[in-house]
């Protein structure tokens, strides 16, 4: 994973190196030949030695994400194959990504704006010698991008990693961002891989307010009752609100329009300017009102919680029942993710209870190797249904079998992922 020094660079690689770097704006991977030309130092007809048009830089960018990804799990996959658990192999996966956070957002992207874009890539990365990255689950062979769970457990193990890895490498971006001091990138990767292996129960002290409670099942039943948000319970969906995820659902991200959206909801586009000034402006009036019914549920529910662990649950519980009851919010948050908003925008949305300000100087013992704050550390657990749902509604799993993923998480977060060597083979221990 060494990457190549500037001065032996080819022109070619000079010309990805700069279509990548487009992928740290939020513009997801549009750009013009000539601003790409730009960015190089060079003239546009030079890019055409060696590209013929724009899809074919777009098309050597997949070729080396595949072969970076080739690279960087094929370590991994080597030492899994010896029975053994890859830590170290997974920390320098993280580390690299850390370095190289272009790749994160150029799959972000293409997950929101390419038709069943982790379909292609897993064959591609099969094509390669590389195995399916989650025994869990396997793409039917029509075509399609549709996914047969095979290992629902392992399938939501898997979904808990890849959250936690790109929450706190997003997060570890933004503090840098800021200019906050984080720790060297290398203690950073190896901090992330011990929190998924020993969760909260190995991360700070009995003494502290996030070491883990027992709640026995019969306290999980009655905070599950608790948490329930039924939909009598819900005002009638903005047709606004509706209108905008049915065009994110047809055209993906990138074909977001104002115009589109104009016909969805049979109005002039410049009606819909009488409302809004842009389509970020629309999404954020839209996502936080949407938002604030949660917030509300949220400060009843959680007045529940006699410790952090019943919170943590809590939080978890009444986001998975409210987003059940409103499927169409999942595909916003794709949106937020890739665009730009003030820097307000997170708190807005966020769902402030009185346990944010019981836990702040609890979390200060979450060694990560940088600043984490009460609301950030909750809008990381936050994240967790949010990623349940969008990955697994529509998959005909029906609720119950959800609700047992999230638990699964709930679990992970606390205790962590709890794998063992022990025989020669991984396993994992709750089994």
């Amino acid at each position: 994973m060494a990457q190549t020094s500037y001065s032996t660079k080819t022109t070619k690689d000079l010309i990805l190196d700069a279509a990548f770097s487009f992928c740290n704006e939020p513009r997801f991977q549009a750009f013009s030949l000539s601003e790409l030309a730009a960015k190089v130092g060079i003239t546009k007809p030079a890019i055409y030695r060696h590209f013929k048009n724009k899809e074919a830089v777009y098309a050597a960018m997949y070729e080396r994400f595949v072969d970076t990804l080739v690279g960087c799990l094929g370590t991994v996959q080597s030492v899994k194959e010896r029975g053994e658990l890859p830590v170290e192999q997974i920390a320098d996966l993280i580390c690299f990504f850390t370095e190289n956070i272009c790749y994160v957002n150029y799959m972000l992207g293409s997950l929101a704006s390419v038709q069943n874009f982790e379909y292609q890539l897993t064959l591609d990365l099969e094509k390669r010698g590389i195995e399916n990255r989650s025994k869990g689950f396997q793409y039917l062979a029509d075509g399609t991008g549709k996914v047969v769970i095979k290992d629902f457990d392992e399938y939501i193990r898997s979904m808990y990693y890849g959250v936690t890895v790109f929450i706190f490498i997003k997060g570890r971006e933004k503090l840098i961002e800021e200019g906050e001091s984080v720790c060297p990138v290398a203690d950073f990767s190896h901090k992330v891989v011990q929190f998924l292996l020993i969760g909260l129960q190995g991360e700070v002290s009995e003494k502290n307010d996030l070491y883990p409670a027992v709640l026995s099942e019969e306290r999980k039943t009655e905070l599950r009752k608790i948490c329930m948000v039924t939909e009598d319970m819900l005002p009638e969906e903005n047709r606004f609100f509706n209108a905008f995820a049915a065009v994110i659902s047809k055209y993906k991200l990138t074909g977001v329009t104002f115009g589109r959206i104009a016909d969805e909801l049979g109005m002039a586009k410049s009606s819909l300017y009488e409302y809004f000034d842009d389509k970020n402006a629309l999404i954020k009036t839209l996502i936080v009102k949407e938002l604030s019914i949660l917030s509300v549920i949220l400060q009843e529910t959680a007045a529940e919680a006699k410790n952090a662990s019943e919170y943590l649950f809590i939080l978890m519980q009444t986001e998975f029942s409210f987003f059940m009851r409103r499927p169409s919010i999942i595909p916003i948050f794709g949106w937020l993710l890739m665009t730009t908003m003030d820097d307000t925008f997170a708190k807005d949305i966020g769902f402030p209870t009185v346990w944010e300000n019981r836990l702040e100087s609890a979390v200060t013992e979450l060694d990560f190797g940088m600043d984490v704050k009460s609301w950030q550390f909750i809008s990381f657990v936050s994240c967790l249904p949010v990623a349940l749902v969008m990955q697994c509604v529509g998959r005909e799993l029906g609720e119950e079998k959800l609700q047992s993923g999230l638990e699964l998480m709930f679990d992970a977060l606390e205790s962590g992922i709890g794998y063992s060597t022990e025989g020669g083979s991984i396993t994992h221990e709750k089994e």
